[in-house]
C-alpha cells in the first residue's frame, strides 16, 4: 500500500510516518488547485529533523515504486 501526502497538514504528515512508515508515503500535489509551494513547506516542517525520511518521501519511494 502506498499513500499520497498531498493536502495533510503538518500533525497529520508527522501521524503517517510515524503510523504508515516513510517507506510507503510518495509526495504529490493537486496542483493547479492547491499551490505545490504550500504542500511542499508542510512535508519540509513536518520532517526537519529527519533527512532520510525526506528524501523518501520526495525522491527514492517513487524511483522505488517505478524501478528507475
Amino acid at each position: 500500500m502506498w499513500l499520497d501526502i498531498q493536502g495533510q497538514g503538518v500533525s497529520a504528515i508527522r501521524r503517517m510516518i510515524n503510523e504508515v512508515g516513510a517507506d510507503r508515503l510518495m509526495f504529490g500535489s493537486d496542483f493547479p488547485f492547491y499551490p505545490i509551494a504550500t504542500l511542499l513547506a508542510r512535508l519540509l516542517v513536518a520532517t526537519e529533523r529527519d533527512r532520510k525520511t525526506r528524501r523518501m518521501i520526495l525522491r527514492e519511494n517513487a524511483r522505488r515504486f517505478w524501478g528507475v
